[in-house]
């Protein structure tokens, strides 16, 4: 279906980068550190933009193309 990832999933990637990531997770404090910085900046963010979010959301999936994807899917299930 190509939907996107969100966008503050490609925030946290982005701002510390992978292998980053990866070590950080790997220790105790360095991961909470690491959690909290990244939550605050997206929780703002995910706060900001709640009611656009909702709405990119229900028009993309009230889309007649998107509709006919899941039409057809659940027809084969049936």
């Amino acid at each position: 279906m190509g939907i996107a990832a969100p966008f503050w999933f490609m925030d946290v990637m982005t701002m510390i980068g992978h292998r980053q990531m990866e070590i950080s997770l790997q220790l105790d404090d360095a991961r909470e550190i690491s959690k909290q910085m990244m939550r605050k900046k997206t929780i703002d963010k995910l706060r900001s933009r709640q009611e656009e979010d909702i709405a990119h959301f229900t028009n993309f999936f009230q889309k007649d193309s998107i509709q006919n994807i899941f039409k057809f899917e659940e027809e084969k299930l049936n």
